[in-house]
């Protein structure tokens, strides 16, 4: 997670006039995440004690991708964007 935090703020100060931002999802409803909540179900389990209590669809990720690519985030540079219905804010 360093790196690309290092590499997205050093993109958004070089780039000029090219928007690097980053999302930092948290689990996400996907065959891989079936086959990891199979294999460690109590780790998994941490993340339904915070936010919504569910991994979020693909969709709802995608919307924050949406948001970063469109002209309603054009004062948001170098920035990793958190989607993990509040698991960080533990």
């Amino acid at each position: 997670m360093a790196g690309i935090d290092w590499r997205k703020k050093n993109n958004g100060r070089e780039a000029g006039n090219i928007r690097a931002n980053a999302i930092a999802p948290g689990g996400v409803n996907t065959n891989i995440q079936t086959t990891i909540t199979a294999l460690h179900p109590l780790e998994i389990a941490d993340i339904f004690d915070v936010g919504p209590g569910k991994l979020a669809e693909p969709e709802e990720i995608a919307r924050v991708a949406l948001f970063l690519g469109s002209n309603d985030s054009t004062f948001v540079n170098g920035d990793v964007i958190k989607a993990d219905g509040g698991w960080t804010a533990r």
